[in-house]
């Protein structure tokens, strides 16, 4: 009896060093591969994988069997770019040891699908993780919203879990596929152990595809407030490569069933005209039901972000409604704030744009500055760690605020400018629907359409003869957008305009219009011919010259006899 106990006790002792030895030594693979995270792609059919190594030559597998392995997954090779910053003297936080930053893209997707994948290298082999594609349509599906999470430590990033954990169950039956975020993710770009607490701490980063963008806080590489660069941000996400080139991978746009979603990096204010040509660019190529917009900073504040809101505001405003956003998330004022349907800072629900500013998902929080409530519909008392669902079914949106305990806090809805299908139309019905009017008053020319110019024509380009220099563009942006007025046409001119349209294919088609005799004037009467008439004095020249003659002829004539 002693024998067997004693063989026992060795056998625990040696299983209990075994594990030991394969614990340490899965521990220690895990330190080569780390930060693994999927992004979001421009459509289903792709999806970008990000993560960091230590090593090269590792590869991501991926597949549709739970069990992944090298027989039933598909290899993909990543580009490894490697990446280092030394720890400054100023700030005893910053640093990053040298590594690789691996990027490989997932292509050929399949709708409505879990994908498996994990990064091998060697015999080391990261954990499983997942993700859920969507479908190029316009069946019911929703994005999890969040912003401001400003993960600083793994506490801050378990009470943001949290929250998410219950809103996902709250909202399993809405098809959630993806989670967006508004930036401001950590609370500083330049301190990896906050991008640590990050990647471990929320770990629906291992079971959804993100979108995110980088904030203030991103640009912030060190405890100065300057904002830098995305330079941080970038070693961690592998977002669409769509965007401006200035802004590379923190501007970008995807697709999620038949919205179109625009991720905008405006933190810095450099190159903003290439970034509204590229915005205006997107949504003329990309004719979808929704558009909506994510920025960090948005066009409307109740005090925290007074200056950055209005630069916004004036630079990005009447680009947003010009390309009828249906609605523009932000984060960066830590409450809850929205603004409806809203034109030139005018009600209309025929083009207006919503803003919405979302409270944070993290624990930080500001409050309303009374003199600037009132431009606002709704504004919510101040919540900690909330959270944000969109669901998109057919032509309506849905939005809904979370709170921390998962239940609702606040709800609104929006219907579509857009319809679901094109209406393709044929070149001699699109040049025939447009019209031309004239306003004295105003002295402005007004250029109108059919709805259902949208879908078959991007844009529209008008010139005019009187003005050689100028050209004035519009965007074909939804059926309720149909008409462009430009000012500065006077009734004293006749006018003659060229306009060029550019169809989805590319191909452009033109139409001259002339705006001729803009003053109706009573044309004056044509002159009647008077008769001829002698000249003064003609009569009485001749009477004068006939009796010269003839006192001449008598003269003569009276000499002549006297000499006979």
């Amino acid at each position: 009896m002693r024998k067997t106990t004693s063989k026992f006790l060795i056998a625990i002792f040696l299983l209990t060093i075994c594990f030991a030895l394969v614990n340490q030594e899965l521990n220690a693979a895990s330190e080569n591969i780390y930060y693994l995270g999927a992004s979001v792609g421009e459509t289903y059919e792709t999806a970008g994988i990000n993560y960091h190594c230590n090593q090269t030559g590792s590869f991501v597998l991926f597949g549709t069997n739970q069990n992944l392995t090298q027989a039933n997954g598909k290899r993909v090779l990543p580009t490894e770019t490697e990446f280092e910053k030394p720890t400054l003297k100023t700030d005893a936080n910053t640093g990053f040891i040298k590594r690789l930053v691996c990027r490989a893209e997932l292509t050929n997707l399949l709708p409505n699908t879990t994908y498996y994948y994990k990064v091998v290298l060697g015999n080391e082999e990261s954990e499983i993780q997942s993700f859920k594609t969507t479908a190029a349509d316009s069946n019911k599906k929703s994005v999890l919203f969040l912003a401001d999470t400003h993960t600083a430590s793994a506490t801050y990033a378990s009470t943001t879990q949290a929250t998410i954990d219950r809103v996902l169950k709250a909202e399993r039956a809405n098809n959630l596929r993806a989670i967006v975020t508004a930036g401001d993710n950590i609370d500083r770009g330049g301190y990896e152990k906050e991008w640590k607490a990050y990647f471990e701490g929320i770990t629906s980063l291992k079971s959804y595809l993100w979108a995110t963008i980088p904030g203030n806080h991103e640009y912030y590489h060190d405890n100065q407030p300057g904002y830098i660069s995305p330079e941080y941000y970038n070693q961690f996400f592998y977002n669409p490569q769509n965007g401006p080139e200035v802004k590379m991978n923190s501007s970008y746009f995807f697709k999620y069933g038949n919205v179109l979603f625009i991720m905008l990096d405006i933190i810095k204010r450099d190159s903003n005209a290439e970034q509204v040509a590229w915005f205006k660019q997107v949504v003329e190529n990309n004719p979808s039901t929704w558009i909506i917009v994510v920025s960090h900073p948005g066009a409307y504040s109740c005090g925290a972000y007074i200056h950055d809101a209005e630069w916004v505001n004036a630079n990005w405003r009447k680009t947003f409604e010009e390309c009828q956003v249906d609605l523009a998330l932000s984060g960066h004022e830590h409450l809850y704030l929205r603004k409806d349907i809203s034109y030139n800072n005018e009600k209309n629900e025929e083009l207006g744009t919503t803003y919405l500013v979302v409270p944070s998902s993290g624990m930080k929080q500001y409050s309303a500055q009374d003199k600037y409530k009132d431009q606002f519909d709704k504004i919510i008392g101040i919540y900690n760690y909330a959270a944000n669902v969109i669901t998109f079914n057919g032509s309506q949106m849905i939005v809904k605020l979370y709170s921390s305990d998962g239940k609702v806090a606040e709800e609104f809805k929006l219907i579509a400018k857009r319809p679901s299908s094109v209406e393709e139309k044929t070149d001699e019905e699109i040049l025939n629907s447009i019209n031309l009017t004239y306003d004295k008053d105003a002295s402005k020319v007004t250029f109108s359409w059919d709805e259902n110019l949208w879908g078959n024509i991007k844009n529209i380009q008008i010139k005019c003869d009187k003005y050689a220099n100028d050209v004035w563009k519009t965007v074909i942006s939804s059926p309720r957008n149909n008409s462009y007025s430009i000012s500065g046409f006077y009734d004293t001119y006749d006018y003659v305009f060229t306009l060029t349209l550019t169809k989805v294919d590319d191909t452009q088609i033109s139409k001259e219009m002339e705006l001729i005799n803009v003053v109706e004037v009573e044309p004056e009467p044509t002159p009647t011919p008077e008769p001829e008439q002698p000249k003064k004095g003609c009569k009485k020249k001749s009477l004068n010259l006939i009796i010269s003659l003839t006192s001449v002829f008598s003269l003569l004539f009276v000499l002549l006899r006297k000499k006979h």
